[in-house]
């Protein structure tokens, strides 16, 4: 195994760590929501809810709101992404419609989220210079042409014609 696998091998399982993490807060989020449900009245039900996704090099963690719309029976669910902007956190400001015992557990839960985003993005960078490391290294070594250490000469080996 190669350098390059056994680093592949490390981000892998960090990627897998990080997907579980995200999963289990999504998990408990939803638990929470549940449970509001029956202290809360409509109107105070949460609408936010945590995507974690798992990308090909590494996992991201939105949120979204749902809307619901028609007549009873024949609602439509839409689902509407919540922008971050920049930065590793979700502004505060975006969860403004949220009840608040809402955007309390939302904020207790990017506090989490923030260095796992972190992260998320450091396997990125890694995942990014180790193709172009790849990519350097197949083109050859530069330093074939020395020989290092320098060859003594043979002297057996004369083929200069004088």
């Amino acid at each position: 195994m190669s350098m390059l696998d056994d680093i592949r091998v490390i981000m892998a399982q960090e990627r897998e760590l990080m997907l579980r993490r995200g999963d289990a807060l999504a998990q408990a989020f939803i638990a929470h929501q549940q449970q509001a449900k029956e202290f809360h009245p409509l109107s105070q039900w949460g609408k936010h809810t945590l995507r974690v996704r798992a990308r090909r090099v590494v996992i991201s963690f939105e949120w979204f709101w749902t809307e619901f719309r028609g007549p009873r029976g024949h609602r439509e669910m839409r689902y509407h992404t919540v922008a971050r902007g920049r930065g590793h956190r979700y502004p505060d400001a975006v969860f403004q419609r949220a009840p608040a015992w809402e955007r309390k557990l939302i904020q207790e839960i990017e506090d989490t989220l923030e260095p796992l985003r972190r992260r998320a993005e450091v396997l990125l960078k890694i995942e990014q210079h180790l193709k172009v490391y790849e990519r350097i290294r197949g083109q050859g070594d530069p330093l074939e042409i020395y020989d290092w250490p320098p060859k003594r000469p043979d002297p057996e080996d004369d083929d200069i014609p004088f």
